[in-house]
């Protein structure tokens, strides 16, 4: 099992240069039953590294093969015989997958187009659909570009950054809470245009990669049941123990190593002399891994922009506190400087205060003098008063319990 897209990309690549030499070596086996310009023709672009240099190459040698593509996940209702006579066309046709919906997949076969519809021919055909769905399955693997960047979200953190930086050393007032407010309010449209650009664009980047992973399971199973008709055409009719004692025919040797190579030889199993099956255990783990592989540069995407918003939130909210505490400071300020009467007795330390002003006419007339005629003397006339108002209390006897 690869650990690395890298590792599934080695695998297909080593598939088909060995599909290569297996097939150039089954194909001199044939002698006279392809001519030889016609067989280096076919060499020549099966040798490709592209499918579509292959289809060039078919196309400029004007090998007899029709390149005929369908497309899968659709009805049967939507596909008029116009569409049929379009998917069917020479080599040199092209279906990539980014003009197509993403609901449908192409599947590609050759077929031969020719008078001479020989028996090598034929298998010509079905080693050049293996082939293509081999460089279908490598394209597969390739990295998919994204257009999720964070240079707006840095921006934006900075910006309120600076902010929470400079407060530190700033003179309190209207123009400082103006000028930071101003600031503030930027640096929160940029955060909410950033924020929203990379979610849009991580919510696309996450369309392709399920895409990629419909497509490449897709183009799998039907490399494998390519792969099996492939094994099937060619019946090995020679007596069982011929069999038991030799080995496998050449064209089922080829495509038997072709698949230890692909899927490892755990990975299928042959149930009978003229058939193959890819376990299917096996070949779930292989899309699992492979989904589980593409997915993720989108879950460290999907981190790295939440730790990033975080971060600029956090910023803007320290920022928006700090005005907002200072704004309020300067509210309670002119309050207060406007209620001046109520400030003064709020606060009797003042000079307009009632405390204030009789600690005036004190220290204009002495305090001791102040003290002893206005408020010792009311002292001791009170004492009096209170005396003067006391009831006398006569003496009882109580002894007897009567008053």
């Amino acid at each position: 099992m690869f650990l690395t897209i890298n590792d599934l990309q080695s695998q297909i690549q080593l598939a088909k240069k060995r599909l290569y030499v297996l097939a150039k070596n089954w194909l001199e086996t044939q002698k006279e039953a392809i001519n030889p310009k016609d067989k280096a023709s076919w060499l020549d672009a099966f040798q490709a590294p592209t499918k579509e240099e292959m289809q060039e190459r078919l196309k400029a040698t004007g090998f007899p093969l029709i390149r005929n593509a369908t497309l899968v996940n659709q009805s049967e209702d939507d596909f008029s015989q116009e569409s049929l006579e379009q998917s069917s066309s020479l080599i040199h046709s092209e279906n990539h997958p980014e003009q197509l919906n993403p609901r449908t997949i192409p599947r590609v076969i050759y077929v031969c187009h020719s008078a001479k519809n020989s028996e090598v021919l034929k298998r010509l055909c079905q080693l050049t659909t293996l082939m293509e769905q081999l460089h279908t399955l490598e394209a597969l693997t390739f990295e998919v570009q994204t257009n999720v960047h964070f240079n707006g979200l840095n921006l934006a953190y900075r910006m309120a950054r600076s902010i929470n930086k400079e407060w530190r050393d700033v003179e309190k007032g209207r123009e400082t809470v103006a000028y930071y407010s101003e600031r503030l309010l930027t640096a929160e449209k940029q955060y909410k245009w950033a924020s929203g650009f990379c979610q849009e664009s991580l919510a696309i980047y996450k369309e392709q990669l399920d895409a990629r992973i419909m497509y490449f399971n897709e183009s799998l199973s039907f490399f494998i049941e390519c792969l099996t008709d492939t094994f099937s055409s060619v019946k090995d009719d020679r007596y069982w123990l011929t069999r038991f004692l030799l080995s496998p025919l050449p064209w089922h040797n080829m495509l038997n190593e072709v698949a230890s190579l692909l899927f490892t030889k755990n990975g299928f199993t042959n149930p009978t002399v003229d058939s193959i099956e890819v376990k299917r255990p096996h070949l779930k783990s292989i899309t699992e891994r492979f989904a589980n592989l593409m997915t993720a540069p989108f879950v460290l995407l999907e981190k790295e922009l939440q730790a990033k918003m975080e971060k600029a939130e956090n910023e803007q909210k320290i920022a928006r506190e700090n005005v907002q505490a200072m704004s309020s400071e300067l509210d309670i300020v002119v309050h207060m400087q406007s209620q001046r009467k109520l400030a003064a007795l709020l606060f009797p330390a003042q000079p307009l205060s009632m405390l204030g002003f009789f600690q005036g006419i004190a220290a204009a007339m002495g305090r001791s003098y102040f003290y002893s005629t206005f408020v010792r003397g009311n002292q001791e006339h009170d004492s009096r008063v209170i005396e003067h108002e006391q009831p006398t209390v006569e003496a009882t006897n109580y002894s007897n319990g009567l008053n």
